[in-house]
């Protein structure tokens, strides 16, 4: 067997990455000739919002999934528990503000810091007013 420098893989990871885009790509294409003179233009509509929904939601992987679903079920939720700790983070997606005139703050308990855990945090209940 033939020992293949790093370049050599990247190069088979890359074209077996874009054939297996293209190949996506062309089935989606004729499911959805195959739907639409088969079924319906209407559950070809159907079809295409569920796929665009998990399109969606496989943006988790990218490390955004957390915020797109906080800002997407924040409307819904009656009552969030949350942990604030007391120190600022670098990053690009953070929990949303909470908007103390939609909120109503209904417990608060300080965590213990230990060895294990040496940064100061609050556990918070907050309520829908």
């Amino acid at each position: 067997m033939k020992n293949r420098s790093r370049t050599e893989y990247s190069v088979l990871n890359i074209i077996a990455g874009v054939g297996g885009y293209i190949v996506n790509t062309i089935l989606g294409f004729i499911c959805r000739m195959v739907f639409v003179k088969c079924l319906a233009a209407d559950y070809l509509g159907v079809n295409g919002l569920f796929t665009n929904i998990l399109s969606m939601l496989s943006l988790a992987e990218l490390g955004i999934g957390g915020a797109i679903i906080y800002n997407l079920l924040m409307p819904y939720c009656k009552k969030m528990y949350v942990t604030q700790l007391d120190k600022d983070f670098e990053g690009d997606a953070f929990f949303p503000t909470i908007d103390h005139e939609i909120w109503k703050e209904t417990s608060r308990v300080h965590g213990i810091k230990n060895e294990q855990n040496n940064l100061d945090y609050d556990f918070v209940e907050y309520e829908r007013i």
